[in-house]
């Protein structure tokens, strides 16, 4: 493929590394409503999906042991906030 105009060569160069990226990186959307509890992330709201998905098809063994990595993440996330507030603290406020 010889190239003389470089607006072609570019087109091309940009619809290919598109179509690339389309194919190779995954997208999941998640919608994170105002109302929704502080320790809920995006990690643990696309978990939370899984294990009903699991669930629903009857991989209950599956679905637990996603229930427990989301258990951990939700965890370790309380236990950061706990440490945030404690952080900014007078020594009144403990």
């Amino acid at each position: 493929m010889q190239y003389h105009d470089i607006e072609q060569l570019y087109k091309d160069f940009v619809t290919i590394v598109l179509n690339i990226v389309s194919v190779s990186v995954p997208c999941k959307l998640v919608t994170l409503g105002p109302k929704e509890p502080h320790f809920v992330t995006t990690t643990v709201k696309m978990l939370l999906k899984q294990c009903y998905r699991l669930h629903r098809r009857a991989c209950y063994a599956d679905a637990n042991a996603v229930a427990q990595k989301t258990n951990a993440i939700i965890i370790s996330v309380n236990k950061s906030a706990k440490l945030k507030k404690l952080s900014n603290a007078t020594s009144r406020d403990q």
